[in-house]
């Protein structure tokens, strides 16, 4: 035997604790001999130490400390018989050149490109898998904010640093990034195994990008491009002025206008060995579903190798004994006249298994099924949590729980329930389910919210597909899950096509209702210069002020351009009504029944109604001052006056939440046909199979696991029989047929061939804007 190393050599320090230990010990005796001395007479105390040996209690206190010493050392990890082992990584060199000029802050992507960019990354980086990463981002110059590592947390904090502030200098030179790239973070010596992400929307200023993809190629580099953004009408890019507005960028007097270059991207990529273009426009980026399919199953080459020395831990043998020497001590007495067996034995059978305890526990399981079966949830809900302070550690009781909160739709509670069934489960099959599960509550919590909350909708459905990620991290079989999350993602994308409209329909409701408090102070001060005027002209036989024939002639000019201005915001108004397409529909009813969003135009219809009406009044009023009839105009103006303040009340109305509320009511009944509702695929396994382990405890019936289970699923089938929502079932295959109006087993592929139908049919939005001097 070698000599001995400790894995955890800071676990000796407590060692210094024993002669503390001893001297406390030494101490408490002399105290407890004088307090005897003082306090009993000295032939009682004779009597009183004939039945207390000091040997014994001597050698309490040596087992205690011995043992003690031996327990510091086992958990010091001891080992020795060192041998050498030789720890290789494969993998590929990937570096992400991300694109932070002020064009990312375009909004054609919810919240932003710069954000989806950075969160598509994060997807990216939670699939590697031995691979190192870098990070580069590039503006007017570029600078390595992370080089090639394998710690993904390092990556992860700067990449959460990355703004459009990261570089000072102003610009789009993707040329340079990928020369930097080439010189700061990847070596000449392999020609191989190395990749560049670019991510961009590919308006180059003159950086000759082509050039410097082609020298990447030269050196064994493959660049995949993702091109983000508008192409075709491209999009204003957002800024914040000095008074901390939100405003556009504008050039020489002009509005910039940023399109995405997919020409330059792709003749980049073509230049490189293998390059890929993804364009992904103003659509979904899943860069995990691209490292999964062109990074991942690339040719991969050992990153690192090193050899280390491995030893033979023997913690155990000194564990052993500490356990031992404390046992003997805690089953050796100090007095002399009682069995030192006694203690122990009482120790022992409190470490006996208790066999009534696992029969009652199996029992309120199996109870537990069977009310489940029957669609008796509360009594199913009793059962188990009876059961579960029975066994509190136990996941399947915990996925029962679970699976009852999610038959009584309390989802926040069934997604605690699978998450603890989660981190119990020994099994990866139960713990895939739960997370499964999880993923499924999560999604049921995000349609509640998307008409209340919808930043706490996105968030969900976020966390949806991070338990769907999960499921397949632990059973990669888990179809189900795979086909969840195609839609919750396409779900996801409808919510955030819904908050950038959202934010597209306040920003222009704030600037019509900017334009008619304008409009209004106006009519308002030409109504109080009438009056004025109307009440300051005398006798009609004297001969009028020149100060008053002034004011008089300047009313009908006033009045006319405040009709034009009017008019002109209607006209606005009109074209914005007319552009803008019909909301998609949310959902299906049980009927097959789209379920329609809200129209956004019914507040601005109404108000554009309000402002026709005062642009005719206006006009009615124009004729009178004209002839200087001033009472005459006054009704005209004061009506114009009113209506624009309606308009401008019926913008500022929120919505009418009965609306939201029926929406609401709908989607609870029309999601049925959603892939998420597979959850119910899962919950199949519910409460008759993962009890069945817990059966396995009741010793005297081992019988009642399989004719549990039968039992079960006979009882879960009529259950299904008399359910009338088909999202309640647990099995659509097991729907009589006139209750299936719609198909409940609705496939992924059709939802997405829908959604790509719904997207050719809407009106585009009018944009556009003459192209400026770049210096973004």
């Amino acid at each position: 035997m070698n000599a001995i190393r400790f894995q955890s050599v800071a676990m000796l320090h407590w060692l210094w604790l024993l002669p503390i230990l001893v001297a406390l010990i030494l101490f408490a005796a002399t105290r407890r001999r004088s307090a005897l001395r003082a306090l009993i007479d000295a032939g009682l105390l004779e009597r009183i130490r004939i039945s207390v040996s000091p040997a014994r209690r001597r050698a309490k206190s040596i087992l205690a400390l011995v043992g003690l010493g031996f327990l510091v050392i086992g958990l010091a990890r001891p080992g020795w018989n060192p041998r050498a082992e030789t720890i290789e990584r494969r993998g590929r060199d990937v570096v992400f050149l991300l694109d932070v000029s002020k064009s990312m802050l375009a909004e054609d992507l919810a919240p932003n490109r710069m954000e989806r960019a950075k969160l598509a990354i994060q997807d990216a980086v939670d699939r590697l898998a031995g691979d190192r990463v870098g990070l580069v981002v590039f503006a007017g110059t570029a600078i390595v904010k992370c080089p090639l590592t394998l710690d993904y947390g390092f990556f992860r904090l700067m990449l959460e640093d990355v703004s459009t502030d990261s570089i000072s200098r102003g610009g789009t030179l993707i040329g340079d990034g990928i020369r930097k790239v080439l010189d700061d973070v990847f070596d000449d010596q392999e020609k191989q195994y190395k990749d560049i992400v670019l991510i961009t929307d590919g308006e180059d200023h003159d950086s000759f990008p082509v050039e410097a993809a082609d020298t990447a190629g030269k050196r064994g580099v493959r660049i995949i491009a993702i091109g983000l953004g508008d192409e075709n009408e491209g999009r204003r890019i957002p800024v914040t002025d000095d008074q901390g507005r939100k405003t556009f960028l504008t050039h020489q007097g002009q509005e910039v206008w940023t399109k995405l270059d997919a020409h330059t991207l792709r003749k980049m990529v073509n230049a490189t060995p293998g390059g890929k273009y993804l364009n992904v426009a103003t659509g979904t980026i899943d860069l995990g579903q691209v490292y999964a399919e062109l990074i991942a199953t690339a040719e991969k080459k050992d990153l690192e190798s090193a050899t280390i020395k491995r030893y033979d831990e023997k913690f155990q043998i000194f564990l052993a004994i500490a356990l031992i020497l404390l046992g003997i001590d805690a089953g050796l007495s100090e007095r002399r006249r009682i069995a030192p067996s006694s203690a122990a034995l009482c120790a022992c059978l409190l470490l006996l298994p208790s066999e009534s305890h696992a029969v009652a526990t199996g029992k309120l399981v199996r109870q537990g099924n069977e009310a489940f079966a029957k669609g008796d949830w509360n009594t199913a809900r009793e059962r188990f949590e009876e059961a579960s302070v029975a066994d509190p550690e136990s996941a399947q009781i915990s996925f029962n729980l679970g699976a009852v909160s999610y038959r009584q739709e309390d989802f926040a509670k069934a997604l605690e329930h699978f998450s603890e069934a989660s981190l119990r489960a020994k099994e990866p099959i139960l713990a895939a389910r739960a997370q499964y599960n999880m993923g499924n509550c999560a999604f049921r919590q995000a349609q509640r919210q998307k008409d209340s909350d919808l930043e706490k909708a996105i968030k969900e459905c976020q966390a949806s597909v991070s338990h769907y990620q999960g499921a397949l991290r632990l059973d990669p079989g888990h179809q189900q899950a795979s086909e969840n999350i195609e839609v919750v993602r396409l779900f996801l994308k409808n919510l955030l096509d819904e908050q950038k409209r959202r934010q597209e329909e306040q920003q222009q409701k704030d600037e019509i209702g900017q334009k008619l408090k304008e409009l209004i102070e106006r009519q308002q001060t030409a109504l109080n210069d009438n009056g004025r005027l109307a009440t300051s002209r005398g006798p009609a036989s004297d001969p009028a002020p020149a100060d008053w024939q002034n004011g008089v002639k300047k009313l009908p000019g006033d009045q006319e351009t405040l009709q034009a201005d009017t008019a002109d915001l209607l006209t606005k108004m009109q074209q914005r009504i007319q552009s803008t397409p019909p909301p998609p529909s949310t959902g299906t009813s049980p009927g097959n029944t789209p379920t329609p969003t809200p129209d956004p135009n019914t507040k601005l219809t109404a108000a554009s109604q309000h402002v026709g009406a005062a642009v005719n009044e206006q006009g009615a009023a124009l004729e009178p001052l004209r002839q200087q009839a001033l009472s005459q105009a006054q009704p005209h103006q004061a009506k114009a006056l009113e209506e624009l303040v309606l308009a401008l009340q019926e913008l500022s109305n929120p919505p009418d939440p009965s609306n939201q509320n029926d929406k609401s009511d709908q989607n609870d009944k029309s999601d049925q046909n959603d892939k998420s509702d597979q959850n119910d695929k899962s919950d199949q396994s519910d409460k008759s199979d993962q009890s069945d382990k817990s059966d396995q405890s009741d010793k005297s019936d081992q019988n009642d696991k399989s004719d549990q289970s039968d039992k079960s699923d006979q009882s879960d089938k009529s259950d299904q029989d008399a359910q009338s929502d088909p999202s309640k079932s647990e099995d659509p295959d097991n729907q009589p047929q006139q209750a299936q109006a719609a198909p409940v087993n609705e496939q992924a592929r059709d939802i997405l061939d829908e959604e790509k139908e719904n997207q050719r049919r809407r009106l585009p939005v009018a944009g556009g804007g003459r192209p400026v001097d770049k210096d973004w």
